[in-house]
C-alpha cells in the first residue's frame, strides 16, 4: 500500500502548495496606488488574509501540539516499568486440550521444561498459562479458610467465608520468576514438593498481598479462591512478588496469584512455554521442534496472538495503534506547517507590496529598520498570535479525546504545547524572513515614484 500512501501525500502536498500560493501571487500583482487610496493596510482584503492566516495558524498548532502529545505517549509507554524483564524471552503456546491424566500432563509440561533448560543459550525457562501482557483469567480470592475451616476444597456458592477479591491467576510450572525477571518480595518460590498431595500454596503479587492481608504479612497465612464451577480451594501463602503489567500497560495495583500447575487442574484451554535465551528469535524455532519431539499430542496453537512470538514485541505491539497515529498526525502537521508557512509568506508579502509607497516615505522622513519591520509585521504578527490562542484552545479539547485512549499523557500536556508553539513560531519566523528583507530594501525614491 506504499504506492496509495504515496498518492495521497503527493496530492496533499500538490493541493497546499496550490491553494497556498495563489493568495501570494495575486498579491504580488497588486497596484501601489490602489492601495494608497484603499489606506494603510486596513482593507477587506488584508483582514481577511490576516483571517484566513490565523486559522492556518490554529490548525498547525492543534496538529503538531496532538503529535507531540502522541509521539510523548508512545515513548512514555516503551519506558514504562511493566515488574519484569520481556528482553529476550521466547514463548511458545499450545492447546491443553488432549489425552491423559493431569499427572501424565505434568510431566510431559516438566518434560519440555527441562528439554528447554538443557538447550544451548537458554538460561531460564518455565511454563504458565498466563503470559503478560494479554488477556487473562481472573477468580475470586479471599482472606483466612474456608467456611470449613479444615476443608481443603468446599463446593458451593456458601463456602467461601468473607468478601473476596477479583484476583488475576495463572497456572505455573519451572523456574517461572526467574524466566520473566520478576522479583521475588518475600518468601519462597515454588519447588519440587509442592505436589497433588501436599499442602496447596499460592504466591501473590504486592497488591494482592495487601488486599488479602492488609497491613502485615502475608507469609504462612491461609487464603482461598475459585470460585470456578463454584469449587473452591485452601492455600497457604508461601511467598510475594513485585507488581507486574498484566493485561495492558494502562494496569496498576491490579492484585494476582500464582498457583503451581503440579498442584490442581488446568481450566485454561492453553499453556504457554517460555525461555530466556540470549538468541530468542532463533530459539521461537528451536522450543517448536522441542515440543513436538518431546510431547507430539500437545498442539501447538496458532491463532494470531498466540503464534510463536517475544515478549518484547508482545509490549511493542500494544502501541502500534498509538505509533501509527502519532505518524499519521504528523504527517498532517507537517503539511499544515507548510499551509500555514505559504500562507505567512503570502500575507506579509502582500502587506509589504501594498504599503511599500507608505514605507518608502517613511524612510525617507527617517524611519529606522525596526520601524520597518514592526510596520510590517505588526498584523501578521497579531494574527499569528491570534492563531495560536484558538489553537491551544482546540488543543485542550482534542488532548480530552486522546487521553481517553492514550496512556501515560495527561488530557493537556504542556510540554507538547509548549513544544508545538516553538514550531510554529520558528515556521512563521522563516516563512516572514524573505518579505521582510525586501520591505527593507525598499527604495524610498522608486516606491515613491511608482505610487504616483
Amino acid at each position: 500500500h506504499a504506492s496509495v500512501l504515496g498518492f495521497a501525500i503527493g496530492v496533499s502536498l500538490l493541493t497546499a502548495v496550490v491553494f497556498g500560493l495563489a493568495p501570494a501571487v495575486l498579491a504580488s500583482r497588486g497596484r501601489i496606488a490602489d492601495v494608497l487610496r484603499n489606506g494603510e493596510g486596513g482593507t477587506p482584503a488584508v483582514k481577511k488574509r490576516a483571517a484566513l492566516l490565523a486559522v492556518q495558524v490554529a490548525i498547525s498548532l492543534a496538529l503538531v501540539a496532538g503529535a507531540a502529545i502522541l509521539v510523548h505517549s508512545v515513548r512514555a509507554s516503551l519506558d514504562t516499568d511493566v515488574g519484569f524483564d520481556p528482553q529476550d524471552i521466547a514463548a511458545v503456546s499450545v492447546a491443553t486440550q488432549f489425552n491423559g491424566t493431569s499427572a501424565a500432563n505434568n510431566r510431559e509440561y516438566m518434560a519440555v521444561i527441562t528439554a528447554l533448560q538443557h538447550t544451548s543459550g537458554v538460561t531460564h525457562a518455565a511454563a504458565s498459562t498466563q503470559v503478560p501482557i494479554a488477556p487473562m483469567a481472573r477468580s475470586p480470592f479471599g482472606p483466612g479458610a474456608l467456611a470449613d475451616s479444615s476443608a481443603d476444597y468446599a463446593i458451593g456458592t456458601t463456602a467461601a467465608s468473607g468478601p473476596t477479591t477479583m484476583t488475576g491467576v495463572s497456572h505455573i510450572m519451572g523456574d517461572y520468576f526467574r524466566t520473566m525477571g520478576i522479583a521475588l518480595v518475600a518468601g519462597r518460590p515454588f519447588n519440587a514438593d509442592d505436589q497433588r498431595n501436599s499442602q496447596r500454596v499460592v504466591i501473590l503479587n504486592e497488591s494482592a498481598a495487601r488486599a488479602l492481608a492488609p497491613g502485615t504479612s502475608p507469609i504462612g497465612k491461609q487464603v482461598h479462591g475459585g470460585g470456578f464451577l463454584k469449587v473452591w480451594y485452601r492455600y497457604t501463602v508461601v511467598g510475594v512478588v513485585r507488581d507486574t503489567k498484566y493485561r495492558s500497560l494502562q494496569d496498576s495495583h491490579l492484585p494476582f496469584a500464582y498457583v503451581p500447575i503440579t498442584q490442581e487442574d488446568i481450566t485454561s484451554p492453553h499453556i504457554n512455554f517460555i525461555a530466556r535465551s540470549d538468541n530468542p528469535q532463533a530459539m521461537l524455532a528451536t522450543m517448536q521442534r522441542t515440543v513436538t519431539a518431546i510431547a507430539p499430542d500437545l498442539k501447538l496453537a496458532d491463532t494470531p496472538e498466540l503464534r510463536p512470538r517475544l515478549l518484547s514485541d508482545q509490549i511493542a505491539m500494544l502501541v502500534a495503534p498509538q505509533r501509527l497515529a502519532a505518524m499519521l498526525l504528523s504527517g498532517f502537521a507537517l503539511l499544515a506547517l507548510c499551509i500555514s508557512g505559504v500562507g505567512i509568506y503570502g500575507t506579509v508579502s502582500y502587506i509589504t507590496a501594498r504599503r511599500s509607497a507608505e514605507i518608502g516615505i517613511r524612510m525617507a522622513l527617517g524611519a529606522r529598520t525596526s520601524d520597518v519591520l514592526m510596520l510590517v509585521l505588526t498584523q501578521t504578527a497579531v494574527a499569528i498570535a491570534i492563531g495560536m490562542g484558538i489553537g491551544v484552545a482546540g488543543t485542550a479539547l482534542a488532548a480530552k479525546f486522546l487521553a481517553s485512549w492514550v496512556s501515560n499523557v495527561g488530557a493537556l500536556d504542556p510540554a507538547s504545547v509548549m513544544a508545538a508553539i516553538g514550531v510554529v513560531a520558528l515556521f512563521a519566523a522563516v516563512a516572514a524572513i524573505g518579505p521582510c528583507w525586501r520591505a527593507m530594501r525598499i527604495d524610498p525614491v522608486a516606491a515613491i515614484r511608482t505610487a504616483e
